[in-house]
């Protein structure tokens, strides 16, 4: 994991620092998700490091794409690729990570029904409550559930290990789970029962 590890708590490990943990990790799982996803498919993008290294894959492994995000940092990946058209939601910026969120930003997901969601998750616990730490985030991530149709979790191994005070949904709410480590026997039992495709995808896999 490079050495670098998470801590739990109320408040989230700054965006930098979260950029340097489990970085062929998140590679792995996004070249995985780039598998899944076709051309030219409408996609939608959350807050995350995961989800920015997605974004990476995307742009260079697909075409025709439409994507919709509420993260500058994907927005800065994805703007000058001839192979997408960029849709952003407006709202409030937080500038520790140029994530916009807030009531603003879920409006404007509402105006989209969407092909896939790739969506990252601060926690996990092992009940497979999906977790966060920021009240106005989780309110445009349930939004981006409600208006997509195929709804990938993409998330590593740490973030097994890790609490966060705000709940954005349910492992049994998402189609796909894309990780790098096969999680504990309570996880895979709830993807089991609730028809959830667990995709493992270590590093150099």
């Amino acid at each position: 994991m490079g050495g670098a590890f998470f801590q739990s708590g109320i408040s989230n490990v700054n965006h930098f620092s979260r950029q340097t943990i489990a970085q062929k990790e998140k590679i792995s799982i996004a070249e995985k998700v780039s598998e899944i996803v076709s051309d030219n498919s409408s996609i939608v993008l959350n807050i995350g490091t995961t989800t920015e290294q997605v974004a990476k894959n995307l742009v260079s492994a697909r075409k025709g794409l439409k994507i919709i995000t509420n993260n500058i940092n994907i927005v800065n990946i994805v703007a000058h690729s001839p192979h997408c058209e960029v849709w952003v939601a407006g709202g409030r910026l937080r500038t520790a990570d140029n994530a916009v969120i807030g009531s603003v930003a879920s409006e404007f997901i509402k105006n989209f029904k969407i092909d896939f969601a790739i969506v990252g998750v601060s926690a996990i616990d092992k009940e497979g409550t999906l977790l966060d730490f920021d009240h106005d985030e989780l309110m445009v991530t349930k939004t981006i559930y409600e208006q997509s149709r195929k709804v990938i979790l993409v998330a590593d191994a740490n973030k097994f290990e890790r609490k966060a005070p705000y709940v954005t949904g349910h492992l049994k709410d998402v189609d796909t789970f894309v990780t790098d480590k096969k999680p504990g026997k309570d996880i895979i039992k709830i993807c089991e029962k609730n028809n959830v495709e667990l995709i493992i995808s270590p590093p150099n896999s």
